[in-house]
């Protein structure tokens, strides 16, 4: 069976990045990556509601979420595959709409019951003040939809992205039983010497196998 890799953390923290470089490192034959551009229908779709000028109503975003990373579990997962990364994983719909106050904790193992765990969970520890002078454009949905005015972006993902920490921080406490790896966030090469670290002991004591030997040859 595949080992599942997912990249989690706030908008802007840079888990997209750390994550292509992580597969990008490791053998292609052996690892697939899988982000917003993977083959996603069900993602294009809510994509496409969210260029709309009317934001998606929480119900449509979480059930739109739901059935977008279950598609790619069952459908795009290529299992014969030794690695599988996620650049976000169904966790982050969870998150999501706790913040939004659409479920609330304890109706979280439900919701999780439906899918597979990652084995490893690497969440990049960063909360909004943090990411946010390195953020170019704050979209509406990075605020938390509710916006009327563009004065009020900063505000609302500062308020709306502190939620989606607090909210990983007390999934990853009460629910995951997996491997989670806090990566401190300073600049790109540690936060990926911190990952690589993390998953060449992690491959030796699950599998022995060095982390050099599932790397990409030079």
């Amino acid at each position: 069976m595949s080992l599942v890799i997912a990249f989690e953390g706030i908008d802007g923290s840079g888990k997209s990045t750390l994550a292509r470089m992580l597969a990008q490192k490791i053998n292609k034959e052996k690892v697939q990556f899988i982000d917003k551009n993977s083959d996603r229908p069900i993602r294009k779709i809510y994509r496409e509601l969210m260029k709309s000028d009317k934001f998606i109503s929480d119900a449509l975003s979480l059930f739109l979420g739901l059935a977008d990373y279950k598609y790619t579990e069952e459908r795009v997962e290529d299992r014969s595959k030794e690695f599988i990364i996620y650049d976000r994983c169904f966790l982050s719909t969870l998150v999501d709409v706790m913040s939004l106050g659409l479920i609330s904790s304890e109706d979280v193992p439900l919701y999780m019951g439906m899918f597979r765990m990652p084995d490893i969970i690497y969440f990049i520890d960063a909360d909004a003040l943090q990411v946010l002078p390195e953020k170019k454009d704050i979209s509406v949905a990075e605020a938390g939809g509710k916006i009327s005015s563009p004065a009020e972006l900063v505000d609302g993902f500062i308020e709306y992205q502190n939620r989606n920490y607090q909210g990983y921080l007390s999934l990853f406490e009460k629910y995951v039983e997996t491997e989670v790896f806090r990566v401190r966030r300073d600049s790109v090469e540690s936060s990926l010497d911190q990952i690589f670290c993390h998953f060449s002991s992690f491959i030796k004591n699950r599998f022995s196998q060095e982390f050099e030997d599932v790397c990409q040859a030079e």
